[in-house]
């Protein structure tokens, strides 16, 4: 009986080993990869997001591709056009409010370019630097739709000055789309603003896409 015993002891160990080690292969395999501070920062902010349950696996699939290829990444056109295209979409869509943020992943930062109402552009807005992703669960839905090709509409919740210029006019719905549209591909984004949402969202957001790829050069 005793035998039988240690033989079903040592089989329970035997069984458990091989999990063990192929834990242990990951965390070096993990350790071999942060071999410099720009992979070291990719593990740290999806670490830090993932604890805080901001995103789900798919997401941090997304979110890792996207920030590793910030080398290659577009960039968005000078101001001038930028504006000229905004003001169209004034017409198109009936929006309230206009921004255009340009994003860097590598140190999770978006600074506001451009700043639009019907009256013209607000430069106490423009210059605004901020995070990407932050506590807001909204925004980073947002972020991770747009990082996935998606225009992303829903009501406002504001979550940075940009977002309380935003509430202050009025505005209590937006849309976001990634600059350019293109999925992984996040030089910037463009949020437009509404005192309501359109009556047509589906088209809304098809007009904000095709605007989106007219702003990346």
């Amino acid at each position: 009986m005793a035998a039988k015993k240690a033989r079903t002891t040592a089989a329970k160990r035997t069984n458990k080993a091989p999990a063990a080690e192929s834990l242990v292969d990951k965390v070096i395999g993990l350790i071999k990869w942060v071999d410099n501070p720009f992979k070291l920062f990719t593990v740290i902010i999806i670490a830090s997001m993932t604890f805080l349950g901001y995103m789900t696996w798919e997401s941090r699939q997304v979110i890792l591709a996207a920030i590793t290829s910030h080398h290659a990444e577009p960039t968005l056109k000078d101001e001038a056009e930028l504006v000229e295209i905004s003001q169209q979409l004034f017409q198109s869509l009936g929006a309230e409010l206009i921004v255009i943020h340009q994003v860097n992943l590598m140190v999770n930062t978006r600074t506001t370019r451009v700043a639009l109402d019907r009256t013209g552009r607000n430069k106490e807005i423009e210059g605004t630097v901020t995070s990407v992703f932050n506590e807001n669960p909204n925004r980073n839905r947002a972020v991770v739709a747009m990082l996935a090709g998606e225009v992303q509409c829903d009501n406002l919740v504001p979550s940075s000055r940009v977002g309380q210029w935003f509430a202050k006019n009025g505005v209590t719905f937006v849309c976001r789309g990634s600059i350019p549209p293109d999925v992984g591909k996040f030089a910037g984004y463009v949020t437009v603003g509404f005192k309501e949402a359109p009556a047509d969202i589906i088209g809304a957001k098809s007009v904000l896409q095709q605007a989106s790829a007219r702003m990346a050069r």
